[in-house]
């Protein structure tokens, strides 16, 4: 296992600079968590320095063939060209109850995933982001990532932006609630 994190998101690190307190850790492997100052990702494969491994979904993540998506989910509802070799792709997924229907946008480059995001109120795919998935609570967030580095209104969606940069993943919050998660090369 390797741990890579940030102190207060902008000092980098590596396993052998500090002691983590790793209790939290032992299931998190692929995933981002909050330990101590620290953010880290626990990761499987020791070559992985930009984190590629802790940016997923579950079942699919950032680097990824887009294959994987039309696999899980079928043909996007709809598809928006970028350039020749880049294009977003959206999917429809399975609402709870009378809630808006969650949809998952993916953008690739030639075939490989560089942007995932994950929007609704609430999701019965089995779909998440360290162990956060839409309609988790703010301390349910905060237990797996600790506090956001920056907190930014969001008017159209009447919530904030939760952002832990340097980290390319950020979060979207409404009524409290987990609303949407973004992340991207």
């Amino acid at each position: 296992m390797v741990i890579v994190g940030f102190l207060a998101g902008f000092l980098s690190i590596s396993a052998t600079d500090v002691t983590f307190n790793t209790a939290n850790l032992s299931q998190a492997t692929n995933q981002f968590r909050f330990s101590g100052n620290w953010i880290v990702c626990v990761c499987e494969d020791k070559s992985d320095t930009l984190f590629l491994c802790c940016l997923n979904l579950g079942l699919f993540g950032l680097g990824d063939s887009v294959s994987i998506v039309d696999s899980l989910f079928g043909s996007p509802f709809k598809t928006i060209p970028k350039t020749d070799s880049s294009e977003v792709r959206a999917y429809s997924l399975t609402p709870v109850g009378d809630s808006m229907v969650p949809y998952i946008v993916v953008g690739h480059v030639n075939g490989r995933i560089t942007s995932l995001q994950l929007t609704g109120e609430a999701i019965r795919d089995s779909l998440n982001f360290s162990s956060i998935t839409l309609g988790d609570s703010t301390s349910h967030v905060e237990s797996i990532l600790g506090k956001p580095f920056v907190v930014k209104e969001v008017d159209e969606i009447e919530g904030v932006l939760w952002s832990y940069h340097p980290f390319r993943f950020s979060l979207e919050i409404v009524n409290g609630k987990v609303y949407s998660i973004k992340m991207y090369e």
